[in-house]
């Protein structure tokens, strides 16, 4: 699955991919997502990584 969705994802970038490859030579470039991560992008995946921890996990865990 990420395989297929890399040619995807590096559409979203502003230097773009080659989507069309056999039938054309045209980059496809969204300018979604820079080359360089902000951090707006990170704590989105950060966040969502520790909620669904914690919707697996049913909370924080206590320490003894």
């Amino acid at each position: 699955m990420g395989f297929s969705l890399s040619g995807v994802l590096d559409a979203c970038t502003s230097y773009g991919t080659h989507l069309f490859w056999p039938i054309s030579d045209e980059r496809v470039a969204w300018h979604i997502i820079s080359i360089i991560d902000p951090v707006f992008f990170s704590l989105i995946l950060l966040l969502t990584l520790v909620l669904g921890w914690r919707i697996q996990t049913g909370g924080w865990p206590v320490r003894d």
